[in-house]
């Protein structure tokens, strides 16, 4: 997951624009841009409406809000509380006992496979081929690290 993050995610702090899609009354989309650096609001929108100008306005607000709340919260940088949240997803529609679903290591490793092994991942040979070259990589630089 670092490898991807790294590589394609990038850092929270390097964050300069989020872009958000944004619906009005299944009717229209608009573009919300989140201007993180310069601290400001972009709404871009292809056909602007006097009537639902101020709705629009209120879903804005709210997303911002949200997005500001997540943005100062210590846990959005250091807490994988998303992974867990989807692991329950798929764990309560199997369970009505809650109290079962673990959180701890081995669910994360169970959780990362089955998201590699899965049959609509894409890119599931490219991770595996990775997967293994780190491991190679590790093992002979560990091996290099012996005296003999």
């Amino acid at each position: 997951m670092e490898y991807y993050q790294e590589d394609y995610m990038g850092k929270v702090e390097d964050l300069s624009k989020i872009f958000i899609p944004m619906n009005d009354d299944n009717m229209h989309w608009y573009l919300l841009v989140v201007d993180i650096r310069k601290e400001h609001l972009i709404l871009l929108d292809s056909m602007p409406c006097a009537m639902r100008d101020e709705w629009r306005s209120m879903d804005v607000t709210k997303v911002a809000k949200f997005i500001e709340g997540m943005l100062v919260d210590d846990s959005f940088y250091k807490n994988d509380c998303g992974v867990w949240v989807a692991r329950w997803m798929v764990e309560c529609g199997w369970t009505d006992d809650y109290n079962t679903i673990l959180v701890n290591n081995t669910t994360r490793m169970r959780t990362a496979i089955e998201l590699v092994l899965n049959p609509y991942n894409e890119i599931k040979e490219a991770v595996q081929d990775r997967a293994v070259k780190y491991l190679k990589s590790n093992e002979e630089y560990r091996r290099s690290l012996v005296k003999k």
